[in-house]
């Protein structure tokens, strides 16, 4: 389907552009600018990557008549960014003339605009417009967002942001309550958040006592942003007497990753306790293991055992992070599993730990070439844990695996343990290699033999260079 429209939409500007005939450079073709004076927005929408390619600086009057005329709901936003790559600088009065529009998703965006040149002469009739109840929320929404603009936080506008938080408050304090208040002030919330100033947090604070619920939630997840651990306390109550949902939840979870301590803990185990939604589940476990803390072990041994694969070797994995010798017996059971990235984990974890009986395991997975290449990558990853000059010679076969991934694993190995043993005269093709074996590598030099071709050099360099060595 989305080929088709494609083709279509080609087909419909290769017919407009014939029409016109061959001289359109600078300006639009004829028949294009035929299209832009019966200013239909929507055709222009559906064709305005094709457009970007050729309007210019004479076609802005015909731009601005279509904004001019837009409707609410109408994707503005395409009109502007047309306007702005047909005048660049010249198209800045449009967008100071769309300030004036009736449709305020229109001003919004214009505004969004004059932002990203420093022009902020809007904001102080936008932050009349937000605190007044008598227009519709949602088009109040559409001037909250220009605040949000990256131009604007890289002047440290920290005042602006303190008025627009003062419009918030205001907003909560409305008497009679302002319909929108609890949405507004959550996008403002969200808007002010990311200036990341320790002077907001106490209005934060203030929302969680005071604001609607999508308010208090927006509140809380921009203290956590700020290390307060209000915002975190908060989260907890709300999950457990329900007031914040799986979802509402799974959202937090990623501004809350790499926090630790009690409450975090109990806001995990109350996820793997009570909730049915995988996504959720996923991400607690991967937090637990990022924790470190010896005292998740019971829980993380729990769900090994758990029906869905993805969230049982999560959980392995997570195990692995709290590197406890303690896990010594449990990882040795491991060893025994009939599921392939059980055995290569629990090898991993006890080559870690100084076990030398997981090296052959996880030579024996990086040999099988019947095995998943992604259990055989993560063998050979595994190995990096044991520098040793006794892994070159199976590492150096595995450069010829069929699998690019272990190939690539491979390499990564070698690499390391030839830079640990030879760091000042160590072989200098880690640093010419190809991108097929060098992630780090951005491509080939011009004039350089097919990758194929480098790829056997390569190896060649590698082993010469190793029986030197020997």
């Amino acid at each position: 389907m989305r080929t088709a429209s494609c083709a279509i939409r080609a087909v419909l500007l290769l017919g407009i552009l014939c029409a016109a005939g061959p001289a359109y450079g600078s300006d639009m073709a004829q028949k294009v600018r035929e299209m832009l004076e019966t200013k239909d927005i929507q055709r222009m929408c559906d064709i305005s990557n094709e457009l970007s390619e050729i309007v210019g600086p004479n076609d802005l009057p015909a731009l601005a008549q279509c904004l001019n005329q837009a409707k609410k709901g109408q994707n503005v936003a395409i009109l502007l960014n047309l306007m702005e790559t047909a005048g660049e600088e010249k198209a800045l009065p449009y967008f100071r003339a769309a300030l004036a529009h009736k449709v305020f998703e229109v001003k919004g965006y214009a505004a969004a605009k004059l932002a990203g040149t420093g022009d902020i002469s809007w904001a102080k009739e936008f932050l009349k417009a937000i605190a007044d109840p008598a227009q519709d929320p949602m088009d109040r929404r559409f001037l909250i967002l220009p605040f949000s603009h990256p131009q604007v936080m890289r002047q440290q506008n920290y005042e602006l942001l303190e008025r627009l938080v003062d419009v918030a408050d205001r907003l909560l304090k409305a008497n009679p309550p302002d319909p929108g208040a609890d949405g507004l002030v959550e996008l403002i919330i969200q808007v002010c958040s990311r200036a990341r100033r320790s002077r907001l947090s106490q209005f934060f604070r203030h929302v969680l006592e005071t604001g609607g619920p999508r308010a208090k939630s927006a509140a809380a997840s921009a203290l956590v942003q700020l290390g307060d651990p209000a915002g975190l306390d908060w989260i907890l109550d709300a999950y457990k007497s329900g007031a914040k949902n799986d979802n509402d939840l799974l959202m937090d979870l990623y501004s809350l990753w790499g926090m630790r301590g009690k409450k975090m803990i109990d806001l995990l185990s109350l996820v793997l306790k009570q909730s049915s939604n995988h996504y959720l589940v996923l991400m607690a476990v991967r937090l637990l293991g990022e924790s470190r803390d010896p005292g998740v072990i019971g829980l993380l041994k729990e769900r090994i055992a758990d029906k869905n694969e993805e969230i049982a070797h999560a959980a392995l994995k997570a195990l692995g992070c709290c590197g406890e010798e303690s896990l010594i017996p449990f990882w040795k059971e491991g060893l025994g599993s009939k599921d392939l990235l059980v055995r290569v984990r629990a090898a991993s974890q006890l080559l870690a730990l100084d076990q030398p009986e997981s090296l052959p395991v996880l030579l024996e997975v990086m040999k099988d070439r019947t095995a998943a290449p992604d259990a055989r990558s993560e063998a050979v990853l595994a190995l990096s844990a044991k520098v040793s000059l006794d892994l070159v010679e199976p590492l150096m076969a595995g450069l010829e695996d069929t699998e690019a991934k272990v190939r690539k694993s491979c390499w990564a190995v070698l690499e390391k343990v030839f830079r640990a043993f030879f760091p000042y005269r160590g072989p200098a093709v880690f640093d010419t290699a190809p991108e097929e074996f060098n992630p780090r590598a951005g491509g080939g030099m011009p004039g350089q033999k097919p990758a194929r071709d480098v790829t056997q050099e390569m190896i060649k360099a590698l082993r010469d260079f190793w029986k030197t060595r020997k």
